[in-house]
Formats: structure tokens, sequence, C-alpha cells
């Protein structure tokens, strides 16, 4: 009751001092994508239970990092896979051909179907020299995540990451996606699938994209962006997310295709490149940090209003590939898997919109701020509001449902990089609200009730 008591003090005091509401209006009838969302989440490393985290991840301390990974209930998780963990040199690379590989990798897809999510599997590397061998091979593997495993959560593949910035080629990309599309159909496993291609990053992004869609157009349910930015450098943020949309709309109608967002994340200062994801000016790093959550759900905020059906941020949590990478929302083991600002951030995301949903237009412009909603299959509704000021804000809102009491949740109140449960507010007779947002918060209003 104390803390409830003081939330209300300061929802008081925010509005004495907040300046006039910025205005947004949500358009219930307009949806900015024709497909519906497919969820929030983050990458899933599968050497979790393998070499090179084995060892200090143990059993028993590994039970903490999954009721945590449980509890965020991601929506859509991507996970690398390799054809190697199927053949008996296994990868010397990362897990020095550590034989749990296999079983890492299966029980990293396991915890992620567990926890609720849809995974887009992607083979990482190694298909180059011979795409119909590694198409057949990849496709032989798969019907035994499915038959022998019961891995049914496995419902997006991608197929090598980062095309245009590997070694391979348009037209070896192309051979092996549509030599996979064969062997899929093959095997009768074509419509379990969606086929997803690209997984670009922006070097060369448009002739990709053109490669795309003459000719695999045929084949692919979507394409895939991957995005990063400096944390100084919101400008690019923008530009990313703002960018591929255009793009994509610019191509002929046949390779109009729905966008995934599969890797995303905020960097630093770093001392070398290797050094991710870096350090905030004065030392800390940065996923520590409200802030980098806070551009973390503003980026969110943008591919929702962009049309993009999901958002894969890097990383769920900070475990080793060839480095250790701590983008991760859950910390490192020998801390205890620390939940960091990131954490909260994206639970505020997934107990509040998900799969089915869609995203809504919202009309309105306020300075540091921002407005983003969806809506459910049922008649649900969720409105994000953003401030990424330093001082408190008010905002109003039209368009929710009409004299109705909606839950209100806010993400760093007071800084700490949490959540906390506002007070119930009511629309009023023409679906408008009008609520102050604490300094660096996102407010989610929502019809549905969720637990913190």
């Amino acid at each position: 009751m104390k803390n409830g008591l003081l939330f209300i003090v300061c929802l008081m005091v925010f509005i004495a001092a907040a300046p006039a509401a910025g205005q947004y209006a949500v358009q219930a009838d307009r949806f900015v994508s024709d497909e519906p969302f497919v969820g929030f989440g983050a990458q899933m490393n599968p050497y979790l239970y393998a070499a090179p985290n084995w060892g200090d991840v143990t059993e028993e301390n590994v039970k903490e990092l999954e009721r945590k990974v449980m509890a965020l209930a991601p929506q859509h998780v991507r996970i690398f896979s390799l054809i190697h963990w199927w053949m008996p040199w296994g990868d010397g690379w990362i897990a020095r051909s550590d034989p749990r590989m296999r079983e890492s990798f299966i029980r990293t897809v396991r915890l992620a179907q567990d926890a609720g999510a849809s995974v887009n599997l992607t083979l990482w590397w190694g298909a180059f020299i011979e795409p119909e061998r590694s198409a057949r091979e990849f496709v032989e593997i798969l019907d035994e995540l499915l038959h022998e495993h019961g891995l049914y959560a496995i419902q997006y593949i991608t197929l090598q990451n980062e095309v245009n910035y590997s070694k391979i080629t348009p037209d070896h990309y192309n051979r092996l996606y549509r030599a996979f599309d064969q062997e899929l159909r093959l095997a009768g496993l074509r419509d379990r699938f969606k086929i997803i291609g690209g997984d670009l990053v922006a070097q060369d992004q448009e002739m990709w994209f053109e490669n795309l869609a003459e000719h695999q157009h045929q084949i692919l349910d979507g394409y895939a962006v991957h995005m990063y930015w400096d944390y100084w450098d919101t400008e690019k943020l923008l530009r990313r997310v703002s960018e591929v949309p255009p793009i994509v709309q610019s191509l002929p109608a046949k390779g109009h295709k729905p966008l995934y967002i599969t890797e995303f994340g905020i960097r630093g200062h770093r001392a070398h490149p290797t050094r991710e994801p870096g350090e905030y000016e004065d030392g800390t790093p940065i996923a520590m940090m409200p802030l980098q959550a806070m551009q973390i759900g503003w980026f969110m905020m943008e591919a929702i209003n962009r049309g993009y059906l999901a958002t894969v941020q890097w990383d769920m949590y900070d475990v080793w590939y060839d480095r250790l990478m701590p983008f991760g929302v859950i910390g490192e083991v020998k801390d205890g898997w620390p939940l960091k600002p990131g954490y909260h951030l994206l639970r505020l995301f997934t107990h509040t919109a998900g799969p089915g949903w869609r995203g809504l237009h919202v009309n309105g412009v306020a300075d540091e701020a921002l407005a983003s909603a969806m809506s459910g299959p049922n008649g649900e509704m969720t409105v994000y509001l953003l401030n990424r000021g330093e001082a408190s804000k008010t905002l109003s809102v039209s368009g929710l449902p009409v004299e109705q009491s909606l839950h209100v949740t806010v993400w760093n109140h007071g800084g700490d990089g949490k959540l906390s449960a506002g007070e119930m507010i009511r629309s009023d007779a023409d679906g408008t609200i009008t609520l102050p947002l604490p300094p660096m918060s996102i407010v989610a209003v929502t019809t549905e009730r969720i637990k913190l």
C-alpha cells in the first residue's frame, strides 16, 4: 500500500509539473500491416548447455536461467543451427567438438517452446559450397526435430546469417533456397514452415532485396533484416527502421513480403570492435543502463508503427558464442543470471500484446515522445507511450474504447529500469485518456490485466 500511495503522489506531482499534453489519436480501424503480428523476443544461444559454457553453467544453476526465460514469456525467438552438429566431426570451432552440442541445441529449442515462443531456426553458415546437398541434409534434420523430438515451435526457417555480409554470392544463395524449397516439398514439410530470406544488414541491401524479389518471390514468405546503432546515434535508429519498408514497397508487387527484424541491438564505446556491446561514457556496461533499454523500447515502438511482424533482440542471455557479447537481457551465470533493465522492458511488451495482434495507425507528434498501438483478435487494445526526455511529460490519447477502465504499467518509474503497476485509468465518453509519463519511461495502457 505504501508503494501505491507513493505512486499516486508522484502522479499528482507529474500532473502539476508537466507541460501541456501532446495529442495522439489511435485509428482503431486502420492496421499498419496486412498480416498479424508474430511476436516480441530475443535471440537464444544454442551453446548454453555445451562448450564453451558448460562447466560454468551447470544442471543446478541453469534452472534459474530457465525460470527467468519462462517468466519473460518470449513470443518469437531466433536460434542458430548448424548441419555440423549432426556430423561425426561436429562443431570444432566454438563447441570444440563437444558431443553434447546437438543436445544443447535441442534443449535450447525446447526451452523456447516451453516458454511459448515460435522459433526462427537460422542455418548460421556452412552452406555455400554444395547448396543442394546442404538443403537435403538440413531438411532431414528438420524432419528429426519435428517427428522425433516434437519441436513444433520451429515455424520459420532462414538460411545463412547476414548473407550480404558473407562470402556467398546471390546465385549460390538462390540455389540454396530453391533446393531447400524443393526438399521440403519432397519431404511433405513445405506447408509446415514459413521460409524467410535475407537476414540483411544495410550493406548493399537494395541490390539484395531486388535479387530476392526477382528470383525467390515464389519461395519466400518474408524478409529478415538486422539493425544496430550506437547509443548516441539515434538518428541511425530512426533511419534503419524507417528505410527498409519503402525499399520493399518499391519492388515489383511479386516482391512485396512481410518484414521481420531478427536481430537488433545497441552498442556503446568499445576499446576494440570485438568487445561488444561496449560501455556508456562513464564506463558502465551499456546493457546495464535504463538508457539502453529505453532505446530498445523506442525501436520496438517504431517497428510496430511501420508494420514489421516481429522484433528479435540480440540477445536473451550472456553466454559465449566464439566470444562473450553481453548484449543479453539476462546477465552472466557468475553473477547469478541478473535481470537487466532490458529484461523488464521486454517483459512489458510480451505481457501486453503478442501473436495474432495487429499494429494500428496512430496520428500525432510530441517532442521527445512516441505512441504505438496494437489490437487483439477479440477486441483487446494496448497503447504504448514513450517519454524519452529528462522531464515529465503529459500525453493525451484518443481512439480508445469508450468509458472503459484500463490497466497502466510503467517501465522505469523513478529511473530503476523496472516495472511498476500504476492506478487504473478510465477513458472518457470520447475514448480519450490523459496521463503523465515519468522521465525516460514507457507506459503501457491496456484493456488486459497483466501480472507483474
